[in-house]
């Protein structure tokens, strides 16, 4: 191979390397362009799955609601009535109530049963047989049994008086705390301004 050649091929390599270099530049974009997409893409799924799951939660309520107007046209309703017709809807595990139960009381369940909690008891059980766990506690008809063999205590529950009128209070509250995580705490406002109206009238 002579001067010329060996020059011509060292400029056909460059030109080569060039090129290549040009394709993995286009090939990197391409990449991220398609990185881009595939985000995109991930982002509208879950847009599409959050307004599905929105949708289904507003209907479930017009529904909700569609029934409590029914069953309440003509006279308003208690907390206790509204929320007992307004639960197979939108509370049929009794979570809701589980939970304003823990926010009036202020007991955490898990700290105040150690031995319970430890045994897994509350992972296995109903919403509505923890509140029990929790009224018990706050209205100290809880007693206290050593375990054989350990130093940990069993709670034992007692009979909450449900006909005291401290306790129905408590639980008009309870009622009441529930159908506000519901979005229904307005429908509670307009029966006592009803109530009001129907008052003032006689």
């Amino acid at each position: 191979m002579g001067l010329r050649d060996w020059f011509q091929k060292r400029d056909q390599l460059s030109q080569l390397s060039i090129e290549v270099q040009e394709l993995i530049a286009e090939r990197d974009e391409l990449e991220r362009k398609c990185q881009q997409l595939e985000l995109q893409c991930e982002s509208v799924s879950a847009s599409l799955t959050w307004e599905q799951h929105h949708r289904k939660n507003v209907l479930v309520q017009v529904d909700c609601l569609s029934h409590l107007f029914q069953r309440f046209c003509t006279q308003p309703p208690t907390p206790e009535q509204l929320y007992n017709q307004a639960a197979p809807y939108l509370d049929p595990d009794g979570y809701r109530i589980y939970a304003a139960v823990t926010n009036i009381t202020g007991i955490c369940i898990h700290d105040y049963f150690p031995y319970e909690e430890n045994r897994g008891m509350f992972e296995a059980i109903s919403c509505p047989s923890m509140t029990r766990y929790l009224e018990a506690a706050h209205f100290g008809a809880v007693t206290w049994e050593i375990v054989p063999g350990t130093t940990y205590e069993e709670a034992i529950l007692g009979e909450v008086d449900t006909t005291s009128p401290e306790y129905k209070a408590f639980r008009e509250k309870v009622y009441t705390d529930a159908l506000y995580s519901m979005g229904l705490d307005r429908l509670l406002k307009r029966a006592d301004k009803k109530e009001k109206e129907v008052a003032h009238e006689r």
